[in-house]
């Protein structure tokens, strides 16, 4: 396959920067909708500097693949992505993938792509979603590395992680999944699993996990944190993942965690949590802090005494040992 030169431009209010895929494309197309299989190789030399965007951007893009309907397979990349960044637009920012759409894939791909974001939102409603392998994920990501830095300086509502920046639906953000119904039913859907991440992640604001920052539906299983995550000011930081509405199953975390509010060995907080690992440092500048969480995501009944119990139907089999760093 050859690759172009970066490129950038507008697709219906969105902007796209992504390293254009040439065969089988027209010129303009850049969206990945088909399987694109390396077996094995690599991309070094990545080098994406992103200063600025189309007036009247509403969603940005920046990574080596805009946004997947297909899948990704057997792949490594190395470089760095740098993107600085003042404007009303949500950002997607990832090491492989800015996104990765319903029953599109990811698999055996490993990031060594430094991330470097500064995104300051000109609103309150900004949102930066910023992974090693991919900023936002509502497909399937398997068998996944990355080992580089993430770094994430501003004022947009964030949403970093180690894999993935979250795991959600389009359109969807942690509010807008509230039944247990509904999450089940996007449980297969929205899957991260197999995945390891080990490196430094910092940033100022909230929802920052070794795995995932925010996971408002889904299912994030099998998967090793091996991390270093510094939010100054920010709350929900968790070893694998920040925010966890959704399901984490048979992960571990062997991290050293700094955060305001609510930071976990685990979760800094979650609702479904079972047959998880945790090996953690925990600052003691760290509020409502805990080796497995530092919250409990309750359900929406009004009945603390049904609140309980789903709670203790839902949270068990987790361990953590404490050591000296």
């Amino acid at each position: 396959y050859k690759f172009a030169q970066i490129l950038t431009g507008k697709e219906r209010g969105k902007a796209v920067v992504a390293v254009k895929f040439l065969r089988e494309y027209e010129e303009n197309s850049i969206p990945i909708k088909r399987k694109v299989q390396q077996n094995g190789k690599s991309i070094q030399g990545l080098n994406l500097s992103i200063n600025s965007y189309p007036l009247g951007t509403n969603e940005a893009y920046v990574a080596l693949f805009s946004r997947i309907s297909g899948t990704i397979k057997n792949l490594t990349v190395s470089g760095q992505i740098t993107v600085n960044h003042m404007g009303y637009s949500n950002l997607y920012v990832g090491g492989i993938a800015a996104y990765n759409d319903e029953g599109a894939n990811i698999v055996n791909c490993t990031s060594k792509v430094k991330l470097t974001t500064l995104h300051n939102a000109n609103e309150k409603s900004c949102f930066i979603y910023m992974g090693g392998i991919v900023g936002k994920n509502s497909g399937t990501v398997s068998k996944c590395v990355n080992e580089e830095l993430i770094d994430f300086s501003g004022t947009a509502y964030s949403n970093i992680g180690g894999i993935a920046g979250a795991i959600a639906l389009e359109g969807t953000d942690s509010n807008d999944i509230s039944t247990d119904t509904k999450s089940e039913q996007y449980i297969l859907l929205a899957v991260l699993e197999n995945s390891t991440s080990s490196g430094i992640i910092e940033l100022r604001r909230e929802n920052a996990g070794g795995i995932v920052g925010n996971s408002s539906i889904g299912l994030i299983q099998n998967c090793l944190s091996k991390n270093r995550i510094i939010s100054e000011e920010g709350n929900y930081v968790g070893g694998v993942a920040g925010y966890a509405k959704g399901t984490v199953s048979d992960c571990a975390s062997i991290s050293v965690l700094e955060g305001s509010n609510y930071v976990g060995g685990i979760a800094g907080a979650a609702k479904k949590l079972r047959n998880c690992y945790s090996l953690v440092d925990i600052s003691d500048d760290s509020n409502w802090a805990g080796e497995i969480m530092g919250d409990v995501i309750y359900d929406d009944s009004g009945d603390i005494t049904i609140s309980h119990s789903n709670m203790m139907n839902f949270i068990f089999n987790n361990y953590y040992v404490r050591d000296e760093f």
